[in-house]
């Protein structure tokens, strides 16, 4: 009679026990399901707030930077380095100096130099070559680009005086490096003077180098 009782106990709890897993694996499916279907509603509802809350600010802009959004990713960084590179490449020249000037350091003066002469103020961008060669007077780049600054501001002065316009900056930078080479064989020649476009072309345009260098490995290894 107890052996019955035993085997009948064992069984019923097997059975329990068996429809309790059961039980448990089905919500555990319905909750998973629930889940998926909460965060693919969020995605498609709010896809910025699912970006936040897995990539840093840096990360997301870092991202505009290689679809070449450059004009989003300004707006999006919160390094001053890659926010001044961003409006470079993005042509936005006279913000770049802007946010170049708050930078410290011999680099980030001759990146703001660069852009003010592309943004068309060729005088502050002399007085900014001069400031960086009192720091560094052996700063090759520099020379150069002041050299072909003052000569640029020398050829417009000439060419207002005889009524017309000067060279537009915006011309030169959008030259290609086809009509540049062509240029510089000129040169060697020993061709007529350049024109003004032809000096602004001449100045270093892009800090991507410098940018992509010491940035880009810094940003790489603090995300390792």
């Amino acid at each position: 009679m107890v052996n019955t009782i035993n085997t009948v106990t064992k069984a019923f709890n097997n059975k329990a026990f068996t429809k309790l897993s059961e039980s448990i694996k089905t919500y555990k499916t319905r909750w998973l399901i629930t889940a998926i279907l909460l965060i693919t509603m969020s995605i498609y509802s709010n896809p910025q707030s699912f970006v936040n809350l897995w990539l840093s600010r840096d990360q997301q802009a870092m991202l505009m930077v290689e679809r070449e959004e450059f004009g989003k990713a300004a707006l999006t960084f919160s390094d001053q380095h890659w926010i001044a590179y961003s409006y470079y490449a993005n042509g936005e020249f006279l913000q770049a100096a802007n946010v170049f000037a708050q930078i410290p350091g011999k680099q980030a003066l001759f990146s703001q130099a660069n852009a003010l002469m592309h943004a068309g103020n060729i005088n502050l961008a002399i007085a900014r070559y001069e400031k960086l060669l009192e720091i560094n007077s052996q700063h090759a780049k520099a020379l150069h680009n002041l050299a072909v600054a003052k000569k640029l501001a020398e050829n417009q002065v000439k060419t207002q005086s005889k009524g017309g316009q000067g060279p537009s900056p915006d011309n030169a930078v959008e030259m290609s490096e086809e009509e540049l080479a062509k240029i510089k064989a000129k040169q060697q020649k020993k061709q007529p003077p350049l024109t003004g476009e032809m000096w602004l072309q001449q100045v270093d345009q892009n800090p991507t180098k410098f940018l992509q260098n010491k940035f880009q490995q810094e940003y790489v290894d603090a995300n390792r």
